[in-house]
């Protein structure tokens, strides 16, 4: 995770007083590591000029902290006298800045949270590798194997990341011998370091999701995006975890934004996995879950995970992710509860195509609702649908909560076609989308280059103008927005 080097630095005449404040981690740290104040309030009287007396011996004055050097006439005799005190400076105001507050989650004060994390159970041979898989997990989990020299399990929980990163810790889980166990999701380049386990474990209700590779910063010969090189290696790392030639056809296909889960029965009898166990078998880290129990509380309350696990299995094990790592991550259940909330909001919307205009425009009205009561800089709210981002919010009172409920319920019991959308529709929603960017340049003071880009900055100018038109009009616009499509242009 990237953050910003803050440094103030205030320097005035001869005096200096410079602060410097940071609000990154040392590894982020750009340019020389070396930095120190270098003031320190000192004060320097500036150089006199020198006196027809000599001066006492005794008596030093300083330039730049070393002792001026006095020089004696040999015929004169010092006189026994003081030197005058100069008059004092004036003083120079200090301005003092207060540092940036940290970044929160709202409606939750706390700061960012971590993205990953390697925890120890009380067992003191498990491990739980937790969050996304991005720089700097490879190492964290090689020292903290070098610490726990009697760690023989590694419980995975990640949606995935960085496929370098995922290849490393696939070494150091063969290097060091390790067993591994899903107790709720690996995903993605999580499934490198799962299939290394001398021994593969998974939970009777976890998810292993597969995708094929993102095609990132790689090009073909015609200067075209490709997908090509990731996926050859993935293909060689499964063949030689030896899965299924079927299952290793089938994550290959499957697009990068979305997730194939095959059930446990298909994931041992494919040889994915070794051993299907029971919840809860394994040591859990101490922290605020504790048991499996924790976890099924929330879930069991509200009646969209039920019909999310039977009805869009990859919808559930990724909000069930989202839980359980944010509530380890951040050591709060209520905000781990809120997180898988707003994640499974993300991924119904590209299905708003398929509801109907009653449904999405009661999804629309509770969006309007929320987000007054949010920061508009709440990035990690939005969805990147297409070339423009849509902000969802997660409730904040209990009438709010009950609604959002049963919105939910409802979204998870309707059945929505796979694939892409046609040619035509997404002409149509291009041609809606840049109507209503018209519409929110024309009725804000946004322009165009802001307003495609940036309503997670502006959320309650977004739904404001979209609260303003017709019923019709706006579920028209927004199924637009929402669906699924190439990047739209600037001009």
């Amino acid at each position: 995770m990237k953050r910003n080097l803050l440094m103030l630095r205030i320097c005035a005449g001869a005096l200096a007083v410079c602060q410097v404040q940071t609000t990154a981690s040392a590894e982020h740290l750009a340019g020389p590591t070396n930095l120190v104040v270098v003031g320190q309030n000192k004060i320097f009287v500036p150089p006199v000029d020198a006196p027809s007396e000599p001066l006492p011996t005794k008596e030093v004055l300083y330039r730049e902290e070393a002792p001026a050097k006095i020089q004696h006439s040999k015929d004169s005799v010092p006189k026994e006298r003081t030197l005058e005190p100069a008059e004092p400076l004036p003083p120079v105001p200090t301005v003092v800045y207060d540092p940036a507050p940290p970044p929160t989650y709202a409606p939750y004060s706390t700061p960012v949270p971590k993205i990953f994390d390697i925890l120890e159970s009380t067992d003191g041979t498990t491990l739980h590798l937790v969050g996304v898989i991005d720089a700097g997990i490879a190492n964290a989990l090689r020292l903290k194997l070098q610490s726990k020299p009697g760690a023989k399990t590694l419980v995975l929980s990640s949606s995935g990341g960085s496929i370098i990163e995922g290849l490393a810790l696939a070494h150091l889980v063969t290097q060091y011998g390790l067993n591994t166990h899903v107790e709720y999701v690996c995903a993605s380049a999580c499934t490198f370091p799962f299939l290394s386990g001398k021994t593969r474990t998974i939970s009777k209700d976890a998810g292993l999701g597969f995708h094929q590779a993102s095609a990132a910063g790689f090009y073909n010969a015609a200067g075209v995006k490709t997908h090509a090189g990731g996926n050859e290696l993935m293909r060689e790392f499964y063949r030689r975890a030896n899965l299924d030639p079927e299952m290793i056809d089938k994550a290959i296909n499957t697009e990068p934004d979305n997730f194939w889960f095959p059930d446990t029965k298909l994931l041992k009898s494919g040889q994915a996995v070794d051993i299907i166990t029971s919840p809860g078998s394994v040591s859990f880290p101490t922290g605020i879950w504790g048991s499996v129990d924790a976890v099924n509380a929330i879930t069991s309350k509200d009646g969209y995970w039920k019909k999310l696990q039977g009805n869009r299995p990859s919808y559930y094990h990724l909000a069930v992710s989202e839980l359980w790592t944010s509530g380890i991550l951040s050591g709060n259940i209520r905000e781990g509860e809120s997180k898988s909330l707003i994640a499974l909001k993300k991924l119904f919307l590209t299905d708003f195509a398929s509801y109907s205009d009653d449904l999405v425009d009661e999804a629309i009205t509770l969006e309007d609702k929320l987000w007054p009561s949010y920061s508009n800089s709440d990035y990690l709210k939005c969805k990147y649908v297409g070339g423009v981002s849509i902000p969802v919010g997660a409730p904040i009172t209990d009438e709010q909560k009950k609604q959002q409920s049963a919105l939910l319920a409802k979204m998870a019991s309707i059945e929505v076609a796979e694939g892409r959308p046609n040619e035509a529709a997404l002409i149509n929603a291009q041609a809606a989308v840049f109507s209503f960017l018209g519409l929110m340049v024309a009725e804000t003071d946004h322009n165009n280059y802001v307003v495609k880009t940036n309503f997670c900055s502006m959320p309650s100018d977004y739904y404001r103008i979209l609260m303003l038109l017709p019923s019709a009009q706006r579920v028209y616009y927004f199924k637009a927005l929402t669906l699924p499509q190439v990047t739209v242009p600037f001009y």
